[in-house]
């Protein structure tokens, strides 16, 4: 059963009993247009992460597939002091590479959802090292991302995944990693791609891949579903993570920040 999380108690009161925690979480601000009053009401309503950017551009900033990033845009900074002066976070999962580094240096309480670390593999759906390291240092996450393009180039598995988490333990600190999968497991049953992601894989194969591949690409090997995240804690003691390690990054690092920036 699903039950609305707007605190982190509530998060582990769902926990004890038994149920699944949902946070309202927004992929982009295209909502608040140029009224910044709706930051509150999106509060109000239970929202407590407000993405920046989608894919594209939008009124505050550039996403990753825009072919020239300017930054967070006046109207970009003005939201993000709006987001600062409540308990909400930030998260810049699909922004570019520079309106990423600026939203996080602005931002009280920056987190990257659902990225993997560029330096790993340089994908611009990914997030480089500066931004990894702001988010780090001011208490965020960083959600360990299943899409395919985020793990490898080619034939993405668990021990691509398991990069990706060393990379960022080793570099920023355990207490910096947690999970953002995406999964979306029912595409491949609908018969045609998403409004959106064909419009991104027809714009921006280089970052999605093409239209052709839509159907043949899978998660990760050993990890392509919810269900196999099993191996995932497998993977982990197979690489000497110890136990708190471990509950950290399936977590409680995500439950540390939630309390810390929300409540």
């Amino acid at each position: 059963m699903l039950t609305l999380a707007t605190t982190a108690a509530d998060i582990r009161r769902a926990k004890q009993q038994g149920k699944i925690a949902m946070v309202l979480i927004t992929q982009a601000a295209d909502m608040i247009e140029k009224d910044l009053q709706r930051v509150g009401v999106m509060y109000r309503l239970g929202f407590r992460i407000l993405g920046l950017c989608y894919t594209f551009a939008n009124l505050v900033g550039c996403g990753c597939g825009e072919l020239r990033d300017g930054g967070v845009t006046f109207l970009g900074k003005d939201l993000i002091a709006a987001v600062n002066e409540l308990p909400m976070m930030l998260d810049v999962s699909h922004s570019g590479h520079q309106t990423s580094l600026d939203a996080v240096q602005l931002a009280r309480a920056p987190v990257v959802t659902h990225a993997n670390a560029y330096a790993v593999t340089p994908n611009d759906r990914n997030k480089k090292d500066e931004v990894l390291a702001v988010v780090a240092q001011k208490g965020g996450v960083i959600g360990l991302n299943a899409l395919p393009c985020t793990v490898a180039p080619q034939n993405p598995s668990l021990g691509h995944m398991l990069d990706h988490v060393d990379y960022i333990t080793r570099k920023f600190g355990k207490g910096a990693m947690g999970l953002g999968l995406d999964y979306v497991e029912a595409h491949k049953q609908q018969g045609e791609p998403l409004p959106q992601s064909r419009r991104n894989r027809t714009l921006r194969p280089d970052i999605f891949g093409s239209l052709e591949d839509y159907f043949k690409q899978d998660y990760a090997r050993d990890l392509e579903k919810i269900e196999k995240l099993p191996n995932l804690t497998k993977g982990l003691l197979a690489r000497g993570y110890g136990e708190r390690e471990i509950r950290m990054i399936l977590g409680e690092n995500w439950v540390r920040a939630f309390e810390r920036f929300v409540g």
